[in-house]
């Protein structure tokens, strides 16, 4: 069996890679000392550890998809939380197609299940 192996992004490389996307010559223009700032700010940025952190895949014919379910304490203030919810909205149509689709797979399921279970459907 092939050892599987995922080599997370650096510091140093998620630096590099948001410098890249600049022109060169505001690339030039940072010192070291700017790069150092940088790099700390975009690192407190990225997120941490948390209590559930669920993903998986969803393979389909044509694409590929990924869930994934962070949750944690709340450590916002209540004007980025706010903020949070403008920008990014619960009820979308994507979402509700999202959940709708789960539901229906998980129900299904369910009645399978139940009619197995009661003898009505013989599997």
């Amino acid at each position: 069996m092939a050892e599987l192996a995922y080599d997370r992004f650096s510091e140093r490389q998620t630096l590099e890679r948001v410098l890249d996307r600049l022109e060169p010559t505001v690339r030039a223009s940072f010192t070291d000392a700017q790069r150092a700032a940088l790099n700390e700010a975009l690192v407190a940025r990225a997120w941490r550890d948390h209590s559930v952190d669920i993903r998986f895949r969803l393979p389909f014919v044509a694409s590929r998809y990924y869930v994934r379910l962070v949750a944690d304490r709340e450590k916002r203030n209540i004007a980025r939380q706010r903020a949070d919810q403008a920008q990014h909205p619960l009820a979308t149509i994507g979402n509700t197609l999202f959940v709708g689709t789960i539901s229906m797979v998980v129900c299904s399921l369910a009645l399978f299940a139940l009619l197995v279970y009661s003898a009505i459907l013989v599997p």
